[in-house]
């Protein structure tokens, strides 16, 4: 890149997630900050999506500190990607359990996703598979 600001940064995260890299868009995240260069809304917009994508929600949680810190809580865009970030990451987490026999452990998932309000989790688990029915 001939300029390494965050404009630029966050065009290339965007066009990796887009383009199935969403690897390459968090590592790319992680230079820019380790650069020096601040991120800004939409910075942490694309390390969310990235981080949607992967299931990271150790690396997503790492981001919404951040922008957090950076006063994006607010952003409507950032919250939307959180949303879809700690519904996937959940869901992840869910569906590891049952493929794993801990149903116990999944069933408490669910309950915790549930007490903190995050909606859409019956669409997320139908699509990945969960079925919490007796067998």
């Amino acid at each position: 890149m001939p300029q390494k600001n965050v404009v630029a940064w966050t065009s290339v995260m965007s066009g990796c997630t887009r383009n199935g890299c969403p690897e390459a868009a968090l590592a790319m995240f992680a230079d820019m900050v380790e650069s020096g260069v601040a991120p800004n809304d939409f910075a942490c917009n694309a390390a969310l999506v990235a981080c949607a994508g992967l299931g990271a929600l150790r690396a997503g949680e790492q981001v919404h500190s951040l922008a957090v810190r950076a006063g994006f809580a607010g952003d409507a865009w950032i919250g939307s990607c959180l949303i879809e970030l700690y519904v996937v990451g959940y869901t992840s987490l869910i569906s590891a359990f049952c493929r794993n026999g801990e149903f116990e452990l999944a069933a408490e998932t669910l309950a915790l996703m549930m007490r903190q309000g995050l909606e859409g989790w019956k669409r997320h688990c139908k699509c990945s598979g969960v079925n919490f029915t007796a067998q």
